[in-house]
């Protein structure tokens, strides 16, 4: 009995490729589930950053802080400062931004 490493090799390779495409479908749902579950908008949040701070929004991101949703606000103030507000996206309070 002798052992085809050829066709191994392919079946370990074609595994491989098949784990890291379901690896990164799994990532993509993740982070849009992150959008649909969270009851302040990522938008609704930055408009109001913008507004309690009259600063310029640069930029708005959504992501997972000690397991929590927390959009990520990145303003320039008059002052020419680039700051980033941390606001709680299920109840859309400003989060203390010294973390």
């Amino acid at each position: 009995m002798s052992l085809d490493f050829s066709n191994m090799l392919k079946a370990t390779n074609f595994l491989l490729l098949l784990s890291f495409f379901t690896l990164d479908t799994t990532l993509s749902f993740a982070n849009s589930d992150l959008l649909v579950l969270a009851k302040v908008s990522v938008d609704e949040a930055a408009r109001k950053v913008a507004d309690d701070k009259k600063s310029r929004v640069l930029g708005a991101k959504t992501e997972v802080i000690e397991g929590r949703k927390v959009h990520v606000i990145k303003t320039l103030s008059d002052e020419g400062r680039v700051e980033n507000e941390k606001v709680d996206a299920e109840t859309g309070k400003t989060l203390d931004n010294k973390k």
